[in-house]
């Protein structure tokens, strides 16, 4: 499943002067791994290539992720984002920073991406800012790698295991008629920034227990264990073999005897008439 990273736009103006106005367009989507642009341009449109373009997270104004000065592009030195800013098109139409456009070109979103970001353009005579919230958590769906919940050969408790989630998602066990309370719940994280559950609990040898994970207002994945013992049929192999055996000794037996009747009669037979001889 390829799950999808939000972007929501809040413009907010803070000119100090008409030359120069930023403006900014809402919302934009894209998939998690891909690559997005934040679009920022001046309006009206003006060349950007002699000013100054900042653009920062949250307010770390002094660390900007992008800094454009005197004709000179200066990237960020962070590691998170270290060859994949620069600056890119709000459209197929933009003629780039010579028509003041000085959109955020990110590659490969992450979860960590998720956050306010500002772009932020100044000159000598004034200057003025978008800023950008950036949220992840709001229309990502969630991204299901594996879900599993199985009861081991040594009679360990049942284990249920999710992972590949944002934001945390909900774990829950029941037998069908009561909510569970499980002996461990643990959270973690694995790549890109997503969250695993791993849970596992103690019941009854006779229960069916059932294992969900999801989000508030989104899809739940169940999956449900049978730790009843059903009756073992009768082998009934082994039964016709029994009474095959039981068969061919008894005919093996009839065959013996009769061969033995036939020979003891022979015997005595021949034994009378050797007698009448004499």
């Amino acid at each position: 499943m390829t799950s999808s990273i939000t972007f929501f736009f809040i413009f907010l103006s803070v000119a100090v002067s008409k030359s120069i106005v930023v403006s900014v367009r809402s919302p934009v989507s894209e998939h998690l791994g891909h690559a997005t642009t934040l679009p920022c341009w001046l309006n009206p449109a003006q060349s950007a290539e002699g000013l100054e373009v900042r653009w920062y997270r949250d307010d770390h104004f002094d660390a900007p992720i992008i800094l454009y000065r005197e004709k000179t592009l200066n990237a960020t030195q962070a590691a998170s984002y270290v060859g994949r800013v620069s600056f890119g098109s709000k459209d197929a139409a933009s003629a780039g920073l010579t028509a003041g456009d000085v959109s955020l070109r990110l590659l490969d979103v992450t979860i960590e991406d998720a956050g306010e970001y500002s772009c932020y353009v100044s000159s000598d005579q004034g200057y003025d800012r978008g800023r950008k919230l950036k949220d992840g958590s709001k229309k990502s769906p969630p991204i299901h790698r594996m879900f599993f919940l199985f009861l081991s050969k040594k009679r360990e408790p049942p284990l249920c295991q999710s992972e590949g989630w944002y934001p945390r998602p909900r774990l829950q066990w029941s037998d069908g008629k009561k909510i569970l309370t499980p002996k461990s719940l643990e959270y973690g994280e694995v790549s890109s920034g997503l969250v695993s559950v791993h849970s596992w609990l103690l019941v009854p040898g006779s229960s069916d227990v059932s294992c969900s994970v999801g989000l508030a207002g989104a899809e739940v994945k169940e999956a449900r264990l049978l730790l009843r013992i059903p009756p073992q049929p009768p082998q009934q192999g082994k039964e016709k073999c029994v009474c095959v055996c039981v068969c061919v000794c008894v005919q093996q037996l009839y065959f013996l005897s009769s061969a033995y009747l036939s020979t003891f009669s022979k015997a005595k037979l021949i034994k009378s008439s050797s007698h009448l001889t004499k």
